[in-house]
């Protein structure tokens, strides 16, 4: 039995525990080295019941077999020895499913026993508020780069995975953009409607994401129209890549409601090839001249950039 070390300073054990029962808080003490508890405040109490001689770990928490592996015993009583700061953390309890603030100190009892006391205050409102922010914050980010009428990414997202994918590129990788424009999109709007018009730019928008690799880049560039990066790709295979997606269009009319409206496009590609490193800027406007050569020249079809052309 260890011996009381009480002054006139100090208080009684009796004074503590009316002083912990006055707090709104939920405080336990705990033996140091037994885990055994020697107080449950009230507040506590009115939670998780009476403690009928569990250890803290065994009143505290949900189907713990020995002393909890997040312990903080070892922080506020290094070397055994009551360490001056406390320990302040957060964790979500597993007998009630709530989020607390624990701070947590070592000192001696007035029995002389090496005692833990926590203070635990619950913060789940606060912890509820937090992930609402945190998923507002996601959606916002992901709708700031998405857009919002056929889902898929939008410019500003566009231009910055191209800039990405340029900058990661091999020096000899070649790479190509191709730009995509519904032809004659207004007679849709006139003759359907707009609602029918945002449908097929959004059926259109899926069924080019379809027909491109998860390493492809597309998006919705503005209006009707969409680009599409193709890295790795030179310009060869993204007039293959193009071709085909010009023939899906047209061969497979849109439907909504009642009608079935046939969409074709032009097709411009710029590219790399490989053999230097081009900023994105040029690229785009390459294969915007090459794709308005493609309107020039009938619509429906696709071009590939020529410096004969300017």
């Amino acid at each position: 039995m260890r011996e009381s070390a009480k002054n006139e300073d100090q208080l009684s054990e009796n004074e503590i525990r009316c002083i912990f029962q006055s707090l709104d808080a939920l405080i336990y003490v705990s033996d140091l080295d037994t885990h055994e508890l020697i107080f449950v405040n009230k507040a506590l109490q009115s939670k998780f019941g009476e403690p009928s001689g569990k250890k803290c770990w065994q009143y505290l928490q949900e189907d713990q077999v020995g002393p909890c592996n997040f312990c903080t015993n070892s922080l506020i009583a290094p070397g055994s020895k009551p360490s001056l700061d406390p320990v302040v953390w957060e964790f979500r309890n597993t007998r009630d499913n709530r989020w607390y603030q624990c701070r947590d100190i070592a000192t001696v009892w007035p029995d002389g026993r090496l005692v833990r006391i926590e203070i635990a205050i619950d913060i789940t409102a606060q912890k509820d508020l937090e992930e609402k922010l945190r998923v507002s914050k996601k959606a916002a980010q992901r709708l700031a780069l998405q857009d919002e009428l056929t889902h898929l990414p939008n410019r500003r997202s566009f231009l910055a995975e191209c800039d990405n994918a340029l900058a990661s590129s091999c020096d000899n990788a070649p790479f190509s953009l191709v730009m995509i424009d519904l032809d004659s999109f207004k007679a849709v709007n006139d003759t359907y409607g707009h609602p029918a018009g945002d449908h097929v730019l959004h059926a259109a928008a899926q069924r080019l994401k379809s027909l491109t690799r998860s390493s492809d880049i597309i998006c919705r560039f503005g209006g009707e129209e969409f680009a599409l990066a193709v890295p790795g790709a030179s310009t060869d295979e993204a007039l293959l890549l193009a071709d085909r997606l010009r023939e899906n269009l047209k061969s497979s009319p849109i439907n909504y409601k009642d009608f079935s409206i046939t969409v074709t496009a032009s097709f411009g590609i710029s590219g790399t090839n490989g053999q230097d490193a081009s900023s994105l800027s040029r690229l785009l406007r390459e294969a915007d001249i090459a794709m308005y050569q493609a309107k020039r020249n009938g619509r429906d079809r696709v071009e590939v950039y020529s410096s004969n052309e300017v």
